[in-house]
């Protein structure tokens, strides 16, 4: 039994299987005219019966736009000092979202235009700065005396976690935890309790803030942290941590200290 060949299989030229596309989409051009001649639309007609064959349309092909490496360099130059009109002019050619702040806009921009400064310079996208500079985060969140309403509270640490993160392997290395005794106001409120989950006779066995922070400075110090070959950072849920709490605690101490 003789094999079947296809009629592409002997056109080895690009050119000859260019043209041999080129003759295919002129005689479907040529069947569809003729079936609209004959009446209805032909691509209707094959909607309607499932037998019928269905004619494409040629389509012209278009290439993508290309980025001006000038262009690009130009704009991340000046992003900064553009104006929300040059933004947002910006955004309509990269077809992005115009709308909204300068922040947003600029934000957009820069997030875009770096990409396209990667792709340019065949690099590949800009790696996170946090990762090149920090080795480890010391992630704290403290637990305060706290009265419901009260904004001028005078706060104490009564529980001191931390947990140290390496940067690059993004592991936990070590916890660091500690229950810390108020000094100041020793008996806990009912809200505290009830809101932070800590119990007065967990406060009561605990040492005072000075002693738990020495024994935090020597958990950091057994992990390296503070010499000058190891580069770290605190993190915190907010501002509150370290702004205030911690401010506040060590004032008390000193205050306490002068006290007695």
């Amino acid at each position: 039994m003789a094999k079947s060949t296809s009629c592409t299989e002997n056109l080895s030229d690009g050119k000859e299987l260019e043209r041999f596309y080129e003759l295919l989409i002129e005689a479907s051009q040529k069947v569809q005219e003729m079936k609209l001649k004959e009446g209805g639309n032909s691509e209707l007609n094959a909607l309607e019966d499932d037998n019928a064959p269905y004619i494409l349309s040629a389509v012209s092909y278009k290439e993508p736009l290309k980025k001006n490496p000038k262009h690009v360099l130009h704009v991340m130059k000046r992003l900064h000092s553009m104006t929300t009109a040059e933004m947002q002019k910006e955004l309509k050619k990269a077809h992005i979202d115009s709308r909204g702040k300068r922040s947003q806009l600029y934000n957009r921009l820069k997030k875009y235009f770096r990409k396209e400064f990667a792709i340019i310079k065949n690099a590949e996208p800009l790696r996170n700065k946090t990762e090149t500079f920090y080795d480890y985060f010391v992630v704290i969140d403290f637990e305060c005396t706290c009265e419901a309403d009260l904004y001028d509270y005078n706060h104490e640490i009564i529980e001191f976690p931390a947990i140290l993160v390496d940067v690059r392997k993004k592991e936990i290395v070590d916890v660091f935890h500690s229950y810390v005794r108020p000094l100041a106001n020793p008996q806990l409120s009912e809200f505290c309790s009830a809101f932070t989950g800590i119990t007065q006779e967990m406060v009561d066995k605990a040492l005072p803030f000075i002693d738990v922070l020495d024994s935090f400075r020597a958990w950091m110090q057994l992990h390296h942290l503070g010499q000058k070959e190891v580069r770290y950072a605190f993190v915190t849920d907010g501002p509150w941590d370290i702004a205030k709490f911690f401010q506040m605690q060590c004032i008390q101490n000193i205050r306490h200290k002068r006290l007695t």
